[in-house]
């Protein structure tokens, strides 16, 4: 992420943060497993690859079930709550799931740990086929941009919703 994006995101409100988060990364993440699943599916291997693919593609398929309820869940339960919070909804500031958002985050994270160790740090060898470097450096890709997402979420998104929510709290009703 550079440096001007990071700095663009610290200047956003947290709702603005959310679309952000929701239209910038997951849209593209989403993406990005798509045809990862699909080269998975294909399985264009030659035998002599397969075991460099088959785990990165079991721990692959893992991580895009687990991406796709964290942005399900982020689309349809935290960004809407962010928005009720964010505009004074009368949102209950007790069910804002900030243990539950780090569990998750701390579960990508692990499979993303496990995933660059499966495929050798993303190291691609000259003697691989076409499509099994591709795979290879599609994943370094969406390993890095899941990455981005977690750190705007960890930490911008929960600091600002944590700062709003201690301002909320000091309010006299």
């Amino acid at each position: 992420m550079l440096s001007t994006q990071l700095a663009a995101a610290h200047a956003m409100s947290p709702l603005d943060l959310c679309a952000y988060i929701s239209q910038q990364h997951y849209e593209p993440v989403c993406e990005l497993m798509q045809q990862l699943q699909k080269l998975v599916e294909e399985g264009k291997y030659h035998a002599r690859e397969y075991d460099a693919i088959s785990m990165s593609a079991l721990l692959f398929m893992t991580l895009k079930d687990e991406m796709d309820q964290v942005i399900r869940n982020d689309k349809l339960i935290l960004f809407p709550l962010i928005g009720q919070l964010a505009n004074n909804n009368d949102a209950e500031l007790r069910h804002f799931p900030v243990k539950m958002i780090q569990k998750k985050n701390q579960k990508i994270v692990a499979l993303l740990e496990r995933l660059r160790a499966s495929a050798h740090n993303f190291i691609v060898k000259s003697e691989w086929e076409e499509e099994t470097r591709n795979f290879f450096e599609q994943l370094f890709v969406l390993h890095e941009m899941i990455s981005q997402s977690i750190y705007l979420k960890e930490n911008i998104l929960l600091p600002a919703m944590a700062v709003h929510l201690r301002s909320e709290m000091r309010e006299p009703e």
